[in-house]
């Protein structure tokens, strides 16, 4: 999705899934004990099921609509699997196998009961965006600072002139970052930029 929040703008991009590929992706909770399943849009928030308490989602202990052939009726950008952390290797293996025209990677960087493994389409990558925002603005590649923490973030954080990863990342991501500043919920982010732009 690449869009101005909250404005129109008519360079607006997005790359979705179909409703019934979206919908094909329920067939894996009967081998994975997925815990909620969730499309996602700019205006879109749909469940299989009621939830709470899960990192980034606003609760909706009882959904209006649910993640069925009732409920769906917009395609989605994304489906987002929320399971154990241990099982989400063996979950994203399954998503390649099944369905060889999506990806599957993780975002959040944090560990538990609540891991996300998020499945797009194959080109709907943080790189092919920033590649086509920063052709629209005219923007050098080695202008562009990038920050990361999870493995959906790779492809963009090599793609960026610089790429910065959190120092909450996980190992692969910091592994090919030009830099590491300080972790999420110390401000990385705000720090590296006061530094590098020298901000007092």
């Amino acid at each position: 999705m690449i869009h101005k929040p909250h404005q129109q703008w008519k360079n607006e991009r997005q790359q979705t899934l179909t409703i019934e590929t979206a919908l094909a992706l329920r067939q894996l909770r009967t081998a994975f004990p997925i815990k909620v399943m969730v499309a996602e849009g700019k205006q879109l928030l749909i469940p299989d099921r009621g939830y709470q308490s899960i990192p980034f989602l606003p609760d909706m202990p009882q959904p209006v609509h649910l993640l069925d052939e009732a409920g769906l009726t917009t395609p989605p950008i994304s489906v987002t699997m929320f399971v154990e952390e241990q099982a989400l290797d063996a979950l994203g293996q399954a998503v390649h196998e099944q369905f060889p025209s999506l990806e599957a990677t993780t975002w959040g960087a944090w560990s538990g009961e609540f891991a996300a493994l998020e499945v797009t389409a194959t080109r709907a990558t943080k790189s092919q965006a920033i590649a086509y925002v920063s052709q629209y603005y005219q923007i050098p590649q080695a202008r562009i600072l990038a920050f990361g923490d999870d493995r959906n973030d790779l492809d963009m954080l090599q793609f960026a002139g610089t790429g910065i990863a959190m120092g909450n990342a996980k190992p692969d991501v910091l592994a090919i970052a030009d830099a590491v500043t300080t972790t999420n919920a110390e401000d990385g982010v705000a720090q590296y930029l006061q530094q590098y732009f020298k901000i007092k």
